[in-house]
């Protein structure tokens, strides 16, 4: 299905037809959002959006009942059948259906028909038919006219060759959702082997972002698309101490040596707030089958929760980075840095210890403060004598009036930066307070290196109010 594997006059001739048709997308959203059609539509929301649909009629013990609605909607800049299914009266997942434009023009739908002799011996058929001819008559009009086969030839390799460029239309037809489905998402899609019960699948594809999981079909006729809230596995759950209820909100893959990892990260949801999240859990799978699990923000209720893989030292093996935002009116964030030896996922970097509660302030005379890093690090930084605090805390001649303490706030931020040889840093920063009346003083940026395996503060400076 790629598209290096098509001659190029019909990938230009494909890419004509496909802008034609505005195939190609760029820059778009899903209609709706796949997440509040799972987590808050239901009966009543859906019929209220889209109007009554066409009831999808199962049947349980004989008894018939509504399974589900259905539509006919424009997503992806396509129209599709799309169908939702209820579990009660809420919305447990919903699939879209891309028809293919080319069903009247080809035969059977199968590509395993598209073949010479077949297209041959159906023009055979049809010129029996048509003309009421006898097998026996038709054989004896080809030995009297030998040239009529090579016309029948001749018309079933014309056939032939359109019907090919039909299917690799749709090809590329599929190529195109999968493109606009890898860029809503905002991660590259994992391929994966057709499922056994789907065999007419000719390909298949999954992503796992963003709390949902899509995964598409294409059956060469129709591609179908189904989005679901993807949960841990039950039998994982129960082995590992894991909240059942526990969302599967990323899934990415590392390469290892010798080996790919899959690494998710789950929570639990508030049901609250749809996009809230708390007992975060770090779940590291080998193709070997061995797991490793790793809980952390088991106190914090946190927003924005997302994992990626990034080689921090540039030394061929990427790094694990979790990050969220608590739920705090400060937004304040918290990170995670992993690294994995033999498979277990260790930590490097934890961003509480790092900052909030690792560091140490103390003034000092002459206008300036110490910092002491986790690491037992230290440095001094002066203060900016024209701020009013400032000014409050020492006399004309820079001496300390009172024995006034510092304290950190929380990380407001923390950034990858490019550095030397590919390699990337991590740079932070947080506000810097008066003890007893939470004056701010400044903000402090530190910046740290991955040395050695572990993570070294290597610069820092200090941003006056």
């Amino acid at each position: 299905m790629r598209l290096d594997l098509k001659s190029i006059k019909l990938a230009c001739l494909s890419i004509v037809i496909l802008l034609a048709n505005t195939f190609i997308v760029i820059g778009q959203e899903f209609t709706n959002d796949p997440k509040d059609i799972l987590k808050q539509w239901d009966y009543y929301k859906l019929t209220d959006h889209l109007g009554a649909g066409l009831p999808i009629i199962d049947t349980i013990e004989s008894q018939a009942f509504i399974a589900g609605m259905a539509y006919t909607e424009t997503w992806l800049n396509r129209t599709a059948d799309v169908s939702y299914f209820f579990k009660d009266v809420d919305i447990a997942n919903f699939q879209i259906k891309f028809w293919s434009p080319f069903l009247d023009e080809r035969i059977d739908g199968k590509l395993t028909n598209v073949t010479n002799p077949a297209v041959r011996d159906s023009l055979l058929r049809v010129f029996q038919i048509k003309d009421s001819i006898r097998s026996d008559s038709v054989n004896r009009l080809l030995r009297f006219d030998p040239n009529l086969m090579k016309e029948f030839e001749k018309e079933a390799e014309l056939q032939t060759i359109q019907k090919r460029k039909l299917y690799d239309l749709d090809s590329i037809r599929c190529d195109s959702v999968v493109e606009d489905i890898s860029a809503i998402m905002g991660q590259p899609l994992r391929k994966g082997i057709t499922h056994h019960t789907d065999k007419n699948a000719r390909y298949s594809a999954i992503w796992v972002n963003k709390g949902i999981a899509v995964s598409l079909r294409d059956f060469t006729d129709y591609t179908i698309i189904a989005f679901s809230i993807p949960f841990v596995n039950s039998f994982t759950a129960s082995g590992f101490e894991i909240d059942p209820n526990s969302e599967v909100l990323r899934k990415v893959h590392l390469p290892c040596i010798n080996d790919t990892l899959g690494v998710s990260l789950l929570a639990v949801s508030n049901s609250q707030e749809m996009n809230t999240f708390n007992k975060a859990t770090l779940l590291v799978e080998s193709q070997t089958g061995s797991k490793y699990v790793e809980k952390f923000f088991s106190d914090l209720s946190l927003s924005n929760l997302s994992v990626e893989t990034i080689d921090f030292n540039n030394n061929g093996v990427e790094e694990i980075w979790v990050h969220g935002i608590t739920d705090n009116t400060s937004h304040c964030e918290v990170h995670y840095v992993f690294t994995v030896g033999n498979t277990e996922p260790i930590v490097i970097f934890d961003s509480k210890l790092e900052t909030d509660e690792g560091l140490s302030l103390q003034l000092m005379n002459d206008y300036q403060a110490e910092v002491i890093l986790a690491d037992g690090t230290s440095f001094l930084f002066p203060l900016e004598k024209t701020n009013k605090v400032i000014q409050g805390l020492y006399n004309a001649s820079g001496i300390l009036l009172s024995d006034e303490i510092l304290i950190p706030g929380c990380l407001q931020s923390l950034k990858k930066k490019a550095a030397d040889n590919n390699s990337y840093l991590l740079e932070g920063r947080l506000s810097v307070f008066t003890q007893s009346n939470k004056e701010h003083i400044c903000d402090l940026v530190i910046t740290w290196d991955l040395i050695r395996g572990v993570w070294e503060a290597v610069d820092y400076l200090t941003i006056n109010p």
